[in-house]
């Protein structure tokens, strides 16, 4: 989930863009505070789709306040100001982002994975203050499983993508009870899905350079060709598609600001990886041309 669930910033009105600026400020604020300063460093954007799903779903009030960073020292910049919701996001992307590190430690081999490693150990660190061990040993089976798949070169897009979706489904719907873990852990299913096979796609000619694990070079012609590329295409729209109908069963007209920042995120923001595959597409063709 990192560099995937952002929204389309010309789509929104100024006062949705100010408002999403604003809850990632209070996200980092909070992460500073409960799980430290450098771990604070690892922070995205994604986050705040997460924070307002939750907020969406708690009914969790949020004001916002002036303020400073040793990021924008000079020009106070507006920062929603610390609640439940904003902690708990905090906590769980800081177990994320050690999962992330970990992940890319398994995949980088040579110098390049001594900064990698350094980084594991801050975020490890970060993970344990996060004190959510439910979430940390989800996190670990889930990666454990992967790691299982990439072993023995499983060919099963599915199989992977269910990995990232049994996580992220956890993440979303932790401490939520009813109907509101119901639903966030639908999203997060979804989504979770559609990010692992978006970076799949993405990264296939990446990886077979460097020789890593990805399930397109072990399913069908191992070329990631023309139509195994209509394929992933087709089945990250459908994967949209049921995002599509988690997310709409979401309080919007209760929280007209969130509501407009997730949909734009849902119909504009994550569509842009389903067309990068068309333009890879376009590209290929004109150069046989």
């Amino acid at each position: 989930m990192f560099g995937y669930v952002k929204p389309v910033p010309d789509e929104l009105l100024v006062k949705e863009h100010n408002f999403y600026r604003a809850t990632y400020c209070g996200i980092c604020r909070a992460m500073q505070k409960h799980t430290g300063r450098l771990c604070a460093l690892s922070l995205t954007y994604d986050s705040v789709f997460f924070a307002i799903v939750r907020m969406m779903l708690t009914g969790e009030k949020c004001t916002a306040s002036r303020c400073r960073c040793l990021a924008h020292p000079v020009r106070c910049r507006d920062c929603v100001r610390e609640n439940d919701a904003l902690i708990f996001t905090a906590r769980a992307f800081s177990i994320l982002a050690y999962g992330k590190a970990c992940d890319a430690c398994d995949d980088t081999r040579g110098l390049h994975r001594l900064p990698l490693l350094v980084a594991r150990g801050v975020l490890r660190r970060a993970a344990k203050r996060a004190d959510l061990p439910d979430l940390l040993a989800v996190m670990q089976r889930e990666l454990a499983a992967l790691a299982e798949l990439e072993r023995a070169h499983c060919p099963s897009i599915d199989e992977v993508v269910d990995c990232s979706g049994r996580m992220l489904g956890e993440f979303f719907a932790a401490e939520l009870v009813g109907d509101e873990r119901e639903i966030a852990y639908g999203i997060g299913y979804r989504l979770g899905r559609f990010i692992a096979a978006a970076d799949a796609a993405e990264d296939f000619e990446k990886d077979r350079k460097n020789h890593n694990y990805n399930p397109y070079l072990f399913g069908g012609t191992g070329d990631f060709d023309e139509p195994e590329r209509a394929a992933a295409r087709l089945s990250l729209r459908a994967e949209l598609y049921e995002l599509e109908k988690e997310v709409l069963r979401l309080p919007h007209k209760a929280y007209p600001y969130m509501g407009n920042i997730v949909k734009n995120i849902l119909y504009y923001g994550l569509p842009a990886h389903v067309r990068f595959l068309d333009e890879r597409e376009g590209q290929e063709k004109g150069v046989k041309a």
